[in-house]
C-alpha cells in the first residue's frame, strides 16, 4: 500500500521534510531530556506561623543539596516563620511544616502528629 501523494516529487519531498522535521524534534527532546536545566526554585504552598498568612504558589529556594531552604520570610508580615503548608488530620487547619524539624502536635487542636509529616527514608 503506498501513502498518497508519494507519486509525485512534491509528495515524496514533503514525506521527507516531515519525517526530518519528526527525527530533529526527538533528538531535540532527547538531548533536552539528558541535561534537565537545575531548578532554583519550586512553587509551593506555605503558610505562616507566626501569623497564619497563606501564600498559593510561592517560590521556596532549593539548597545545593536538593532540600527546601526552610523557613522563607513572609510575605505579609514579614516573619522568617513560613513554611510548607500541610493541613492537620484532625481538625483541618493549614499548618506550618518545616520538614526537617516537623511539629509533634497541632497548634489549633492539639492532636499527636508525631512521626506523621517525617519524610520516608529513600530505598537504597
Amino acid at each position: 500500500m503506498r501513502l498518497p501523494g508519494t507519486g509525485s516529487t512534491v509528495g515524496r519531498v514533503g514525506y521527507g521534510a516531515a519525517a526530518a522535521l519528526v527525527i530533529g524534534l526527538c533528538v531535540w527532546q532527547t538531548i533536552r531530556a539528558a541535561r534537565p536545566p537545575a531548578l532554583e526554585a519550586v512553587p509551593c504552598l506555605v503558610v505562616c506561623d507566626a501569623c497564619g498568612a497563606l501564600e498559593l504558589d510561592r517560590f521556596v529556594p532549593i539548597r545545593s543539596d536538593g532540600s527546601l531552604e526552610l523557613p522563607v520570610a513572609c510575605a505579609t508580615c514579614g516573619a522568617k516563620a513560613a513554611a510548607l503548608c500541610y493541613n492537620c488530620p484532625s481538625c483541618g487547619k493549614p499548618l506550618a511544616v518545616d520538614p526537617a524539624n516537623p511539629p509533634a502536635r497541632c497548634k489549633h487542636c492539639k492532636a499527636d502528629l508525631e512521626g506523621m509529616f517525617r519524610q520516608p527514608n529513600p530505598p537504597r
